[in-house]
């Protein structure tokens, strides 16, 4: 299992640097993987940067963000920003991802919402799979990343064991914050899907005071790898053991800390685990 990271924490130095520069600076702190996130502007210039970043300092992009809805038409999560759209423009995609190196597709969340009965998510599902075989015969593997809605209750299954009946193409990207919020333990859900979680999104969790206790939003904070509460050897050993790839760092609420400074804290706190 290999270490990465995600940029949406360098997102400020990709804008104010570029990206090269910004992965110039990753590959100082140690890290050698990335994922690309869709919280960054996905424009010609930045992804000729990140191909010119990955041979210049020998990096490894394990995943590229694509936007993906099934048949659901959804607003993009980031105006403003150019972003590579499956539905819309498949060879690009797949083009993209194989210029980077890269043989893997994530996108961010299934349309929970728009699953009003079984047979809704039943379709969405179907759609989904024919996609991911398409995908699949080109080497490259689709990954769904998960929010707490995955966990929503449909005749007694959640929508994630669904999508694993249902969906036998399609991999994941567990969230471990989105798994943990919505009352699920991550080593259960690493368990069932055993061999077909290939990334992990991983940030510690921890509970800092505020003027009003029962505000448990505003009590919870993730922060970088080793400064929580979470049991980091053991989702470690439990993803080692139900083969995921790569255990990629984020730290979305960490204000205090800069993105490399998130990225050398988990890695110093990784390595002792190791």
């Amino acid at each position: 299992m290999e270490v990465a990271m995600q940029t949406m924490l360098i997102g400020r130095e990709i804008e104010e640097y570029g990206a090269y520069e910004a992965l110039r600076r990753m590959h100082e702190t140690g890290c050698r993987c990335f994922e690309v996130s869709g919280h960054i502007d996905l424009n010609d210039q930045t992804i000729d940067e990140m191909k010119r970043a990955v041979h210049d300092f020998d990096l490894k992009v394990c995943a590229l963000s694509v936007e993906y809805t099934g048949r659901v038409q959804r607003k993009s999560l980031f105006p403003g920003h150019r972003q590579l759209s499956l539905l819309n423009d498949f060879e690009g995609c797949v083009h993209i991802a194989k210029e980077l190196g890269c043989d893997t597709l994530r996108f961010a969340g299934m349309p929970v919402a728009s699953f009003t009965d079984e047979a809704a998510m039943h379709d969405y599902f179907a759609f989904t799979e024919a996609l991911a075989v398409k995908l699949a015969a080109e080497g490259i593997t689709l990954c769904a990343h998960n929010h707490e809605s995955e966990f929503i209750r449909m005749n007694g299954k959640t929508v994630w064991e669904w999508s694993l009946e249902l969906c036998p193409h399609l991999h994941y990207e567990m969230d471990l914050f989105g798994v943990q919020m919505a009352g699920m333990s991550p080593l259960d859900y690493l368990e069932k899907s055993a061999g077909r979680t290939d990334l992990l999104h991983y940030s510690d969790i921890t509970v800092v005071m505020n003027d009003d206790p029962h505000d448990l939003n505003g009590m919870i904070r993730r922060v970088p790898l080793g400064l929580g509460n979470v049991n980091t050897a053991a989702v470690k050993h439990c993803a080692e053991r139900t083969g995921v790839s790569y255990f990629i760092i984020e730290a979305s609420e960490s204000k205090e800390y800069s993105g490399y400074d998130v990225i050398k804290t988990a890695l110093e706190n990784y390595e002792k685990l190791v």
